[in-house]
């Protein structure tokens, strides 16, 4: 190496930290020409140039280069760092004997003039050389041994710009890709619920930040320049990325399920690498902080390893793409090796472009080792859910004889109950042939012409109830009800005949007209189902209608049978109307029945497959309806 860089056609892109010497510590006067010349006289009589080396670089000193054109032409270059700080670097420019500051990283951002945009590359403002000219540079290192590892380029304005897009390109698609990397981890995370993909999530989040801080897409929102505010932001998200990957590899593999003693590994390794970053502000630059840094390289390198090896035994679902993340990682993020590698390659640029290439495949890789892995454990919790569906079948089956055992019990509660139901029936039923029978006792004495009739007939219906109840009560296998299956052929006007023997007397006592209006037709009923029904319905309107008249009517339209109660008493509302259809409900404001007659009616009329109406006017009255009867001729 010599102290004089001479510059030709074809040597472009020359580091010049690797041509410097340092001549002189932070005291160096560098406005006194006279000191000038001395240092530089004393660096041209230097037999064996002093490098400079991030080793060997102390907190101000200066370092010398001298530039010649050995061309005979004009040439312009340019001082470049291929990064948006140079931490620490402060250049000047002698030329003519004139001083000139050309690249300074650590002013305000609102003075760095030079700062180009949006590519936001640290470079000088262009040098013009002439033909034979010399120039000289004077560094002066800002803050000691970490200066000597960024190199500063001397370059063509159109090689600078060469690269500045080819950055630009290269950011672009990582940054684009990177996102899309994260879209499809949050739905991974969220939809499909992969613990892995959270933590990875976080762990692609921070590298990606840390990209952009070192692209220097930060300083476009507040100025990161300052090389210790730089140099902690990144440790800040280096630590994230390491802290949320070892969470990661713990829920990929399942640690603390399947291997929950090695869970001190990982543990003890973030509480070194939280220590380490918070020792790094005092201890940084020192040998310590040095065997501390690579302690926890190494210790990562490790854990990494061991990862993948026990990913290979376990035979996890997924754990090819594991394994193959796992060495696309330590290729790009171990401290030691990444450091090496940078520091041997001539083009920064270009190591940066590759590893921003690897972080990608990593990111995607990883991600189909989490799909592979979720959508494996999904099929299992499937397959496990249809085992436990088999069993429950099969309990369900074994229940099946206890619940029909149970239905049998129940179904003879219900028989039991409907037989308690119709034993009530028939004493409400009992009741009205008896009031009849009653009040024609009371005019034996007087022997009317009809009172024989009156109680042959009242004593033969309460014979026809009693026995139909008797029968009736009997159990059955089904519970199955005989007015259903009955169908005589009866004449409406033989019962309208009985009806009105039943029922004249007191009517007539109630101050009421019960007209039976005559009829010729004949229906397929049960006749003592059919007398109970009408009974209980005539015995309602003569118990409510204190006036008027109560009339029976039989209506044949279109081959269908109907017969109506009508009065005009009082009328109810349809809610009253609907309340009295229930059984053991009555008008509560008269009459003392059982509040069954509405209900009883009802249920025969569903049993004997006949309509059931009723419509009633509050002052007006009530019309009831049996609907559905066969005529016969």
């Amino acid at each position: 190496m010599a102290q004089t860089l001479e510059l030709t056609a074809t040597n472009n892109d020359v580091n010049i930290v690797e041509h410097m010497v340092i001549v002189a510590d932070r005291n160096f006067d560098l406005n006194d020409v006279a000191v000038r010349r001395q240092a530089e006289q004393n660096a041209i009589n230097i037999s064996i140039p002093n490098q400079i080396m991030p080793e060997t670089t102390a907190d101000g000193d200066w370092g010398y280069l001298r530039i010649d054109n050995t061309t005979n032409k004009p040439i312009s270059r340019v001082l470049d760092t291929e990064h948006f700080t140079n931490k620490g670097y402060v250049i000047y420019l002698e030329q003519s004997d004139e001083i000139e500051l050309i690249l300074d990283a650590q002013l305000p951002a609102q003075q760095i003039e030079d700062r180009i945009r949006p590519e936001l590359i640290l470079a000088s403002i262009p040098v013009p050389l002439a033909p034979k000219e010399e120039i000289r540079l004077w560094v002066q290192f800002q803050d000691g041994k970490n200066a000597g590892a960024t190199p500063i380029y001397l370059r063509e304005e159109a090689d600078l710009t060469a690269h500045r897009v080819k950055n630009t390109i290269v950011n672009i698609a990582f940054y684009g890709v990177g996102l899309t990397l994260l879209v499809f981890l949050l739905l991974l995370a969220l939809l499909l619920d992969s613990k892995p993909a959270r933590f990875y999530l976080v762990f692609l989040f921070a590298s990606i930040s840390l990209n952009f801080q070192q692209d220097g897409y930060f300083s476009q929102f507040f100025y990161a320049g300052d090389p210790n505010f730089h140099a902690l932001t990144r440790l800040l998200w280096q630590v994230l990325m390491v802290i949320s990957y070892q969470l990661f590899i713990v829920s990929f593999l399942d640690i603390k399920r399947r291997h929950p003693r090695l869970l001190i590994l990982p543990r003890a390794f973030i509480g070194l690498v939280v220590a380490t970053a918070a020792v790094y502000p005092f201890l940084n630059g020192t040998e310590i902080y040095q065997l501390l840094f690579n302690i926890v390289a190494w210790t990562f390198v490790a854990i990494s390893v061991g990862a993948a090896i026990l990913a290979f035994k376990s035979r996890i679902e997924g754990s090819g793409f594991f394994i193959l993340g796992v060495a696309i990682f330590i290729s790009y993020l171990s401290y030691s090796i990444a450091n090496k590698f940078l520091s041997e390659v001539s083009y920064a640029f270009e190591v940066v472009r590759n590893v921003k290439a690897l972080q990608l495949l990593d990111a995607s890789v990883f991600a189909a080792a989490m799909l592979r892995q979720t959508f494996a454990l999904r099929d299992q919790r499937d397959d496990a859910l249809k085992s436990e569906l088999a069993a429950a079948q099969e309990s369900l089956t074994a229940t099946r004889a206890q619940l029909e055992a149970e239905k049998d019990r129940d179904r003879a509660k219900v028989l039991a109950e409907k037989h308690r139901e119709r034993l009530a029936m028939a004493s409400h039923d009992l009741r009205q042939p008896l009031t009849s029978l009653q009040l024609a006792l009371e005019q034996a004495e007087t022997s009317s012409p009809d009172l024989k009739q009156k109680l042959a007939s009242g004593l033969d219906y309460l014979n026809a109830v009693l026995g139909d109840t008797l029968k009736s009560a009997r159990p059955d296998e089904d519970g199955s009800d005989e007015h259903a299956a009955s169908g005589d052929v009866v004449p409406v006007q033989v019962v309208f005949d009985n009806l009105e023997r039943m029922f004249g007397a007191e009517a007539k006592r109630n101050g009421l007209a019960l007209i039976f209006i005559p009829t010729n037709v004949a229906v397929k009923a049960n006749a003592v189902g059919l007398i109970r029904m009408l009974s209980n319905l005539i015995s309602n309107a003569i118990k409510y209608a204190h006036q008027g008249e109560v009339e029976v009517i039989c209506v044949e339209r279109d081959g269908i049978v109907s017969i109506e109660v009508r009065d005009n008493g009082k009328g109810l509302t349809k809610k009253e109307l609907a309340r009295v259809m229930n059984p053991y409900e009555r008008n509560q404001t008269e009459g003392n029945g059982e509040g069954l007659g509405l209900h009883i009616v009802k249920t025969m009329a569903e049993q004997a497959d006949l309509t059931f109406e009723a419509n009633s006017n509050p002052g007006k009255g009530t019309e009831f309806r049996l609907a559905g009867f066969g005529v016969c001729s």
